[in-house]
């Protein structure tokens, strides 16, 4: 079934020729020739390495490909619309080094992990919902390299043009007659707040673009050097008795989504309980730590959950909730839950195991999620963690 973003890009593409402009690409209803070609030259070529693999989403009628194209190595576009995809193809002609790839409109399937050197998006972003803005966000997170750099297009609500263009249409954008090429305001620092939420960090926001709209350029963060890696790694797998450590997800914190009230709330950390001291992410709840991942073929999850020591007799009366989940889409599926109660229960006071077979998610982008919770009252010594995660594959 067609998603609805899908099958209006369909529709738009598909009248062009009824209502576009005689000898025009479509795309340029989108800002005239001067604005493109300033985008290009201030964010676009000066990020593109010629043995780089870019990824562009919502290439339209290929208007920014065809600039980025000779530049780089492999430009793969991605999009809901096959006829949009199709567009682009055309233009670029078929000896481009072009891949494209029909979107889901849920998440970049088809585009492998940390496959991309530059990823960005032109006149895409100011027609997606608040929400759509932020799954995607976190793929971008998922499927750029360390260090890769990501440019992004908004519409802008502080300014008078955006606001005007709010005010004259908000009427007839509610309910169920929402337009789905509407155009969707967000400011720039909302922008920013869920780019970094999501582990990107800001280099500049330039709203004198245009006068309606503003432009992130942001790059995820570089890989750190982790000289405990190969050690931790050994001891996943001794543990597990056998398996090869696929993702270590304890070395990948850097580039998990994280929440919580509190930056502090999520860190990592030793914790030794009954002499085994374990390399931990510190989850101080409420907290939630998710990785955007394609699960591989064959795999298991495997870490332990529990509690400093030093705060068994001064944590939540009621217990601490740990939970591990993964969301698909609209669904989540639970894979681990339990309540740990160290003041109350002397034998959660240790290292509980956790090992969930994944064999059923194998080949499939999911968000997984690592969750601790606790009920009213204090939450000062709710000391928690989720020792050495990782997923094997054997």
């Amino acid at each position: 079934m067609k998603t609805k973003y899908e099958s209006s890009w369909d529709q738009y593409s598909k009248e062009w020729e009824r209502k576009g402009i005689a000898g025009k690409d479509l795309g340029v209803e989108w800002g005239d020739d001067s604005l493109t070609r300033d985008i290009h030259e201030k964010f676009l070529a000066p990020r593109v390495a010629s043995d780089a693999t870019l990824l562009e989403i919502g290439p339209g009628g290929g208007k920014y490909s065809a600039g980025v194209s000779p530049l780089c190595k492999k430009l793969i576009c991605g999009d809901v619309s096959s006829e949009m995809l199709k567009r682009t193809a055309k233009r670029l002609g078929p000896d481009a080094n072009l891949e494209t790839v029909k979107l889901n409109g849920i998440d970049f399937t088809g585009v492998a992990d940390q496959s991309i050197d530059f990823a960005f998006s032109i006149d895409v972003f100011v027609h997606l919902d608040l929400e759509d803005i932020y799954v995607y966000l976190r793929e971008f997170q998922r499927v750029l390299k360390p260090g890769g750099p990501l440019v992004l297009h908004f519409a802008s609500l502080l300014t008078f043009p955006g606001f005007d263009l709010f005010f004259r249409e908000a009427d007839i954008n509610r309910a169920q007659f929402k337009q789905i090429g509407r155009i969707n305001f967000i400011t720039p620092e909302l922008a920013r707040r869920l780019f970094e939420s999501v582990g990107f960090i800001v280099d500049e926001i330039d709203e004198q673009i245009s006068p309606r709209d503003f432009v992130i350029a942001a790059h995820k963060a570089e890989a750190t050097e982790d000289e405990d890696a190969p050690a931790r790694a050994k001891r996943i797998v001794d543990r597990a008795g056998g398996g090869t450590v696929a993702r270590d997800l304890l070395g990948e914190l850097g580039h998990a989504v994280r929440v919580a009230p509190d930056e502090r709330y999520i860190c990592k950390t030793p914790i030794e309980i009954a002499g085994d001291e374990r390399e931990c992410i510190f989850a101080h709840p409420p907290s939630q730590v998710g990785y955007a991942l394609t699960i591989p073929e064959k795999a298991e999850l495997v870490t332990a959950a529990g509690m400093n020591p030093e705060i068994w007799e001064r944590c939540y009366p009621d217990g601490i909730l740990f939970r591990i989940a993964i969301r698909e889409g609209t669904t989540e599926t639970e894979l681990f839950s339990q309540t740990i109660h160290p003041r109350e229960r002397h034998d959660d006071r240790k290292w509980h195991e956790i090992r969930v077979d994944l064999k059923k998610f194998g080949g499939r982008v999911v968000f997984l999620i690592f969750e601790t919770r606790v009920g009213p009252g204090t939450n000062d010594f709710n000391w928690c963690a989720f020792a050495e995660p990782a997923i094997l594959t054997r």
